[in-house]
C-alpha cells in the first residue's frame, strides 16, 4: 500500500490524498484498487471549488486508466475502513508508518 498525494507547498494544503493498494487484503479479498479522498482544500488543481470534499474508488485490476469511479457501490463499512486506513498513513513519516 502506497500513500500518495502533492506535497504540502508555498500555499500549505493539500488537495488529495490517498491510497493506492497492489494486491492487498481488504475486507476478505484481495485488491488492486486506488481510494483517493479530496480534502476540501479548495485552492489546488483538483478542487473545483473551496470547501468541496470527497472520495474516490477504482478498481484498478478492471479499470486500470482510473475511468470509473465506484465510490457509491462501496458498503459504508467498506467506505469507513478505507477512511480509517487513509487516516492512519496520510501524515506519517518514515518510521512513523504503519
Amino acid at each position: 500500500t502506497e500513500v500518495i498525494g502533492p506535497e504540502v507547498g508555498a500555499n500549505n494544503f493539500r488537495d488529495y490524498s490517498g491510497l493506492r493498494m497492489k494486491q492487498h487484503q481488504f475486507q476478505g479479498k484481495i485488491i488492486d484498487a486506488m481510494y483517493v479522498e479530496d480534502t476540501g482544500a479548495g485552492n489546488g488543481p483538483s478542487s473545483p471549488e473551496p470547501g468541496a470534499k470527497g472520495a474516490s474508488y477504482y478498481d484498478c485490476a478492471l479499470d486500470p486508466w482510473q475511468t470509473k469511479d465506484l465510490y457509491s457501490t462501496l458498503s459504508a463499512a467498506e467506505k469507513a475502513a478505507l477512511s480509517s486506513m487513509l487516516a492512519a498513513v496520510k501524515d506519517c513519516t518514515g518510521l512513523e508508518c504503519p
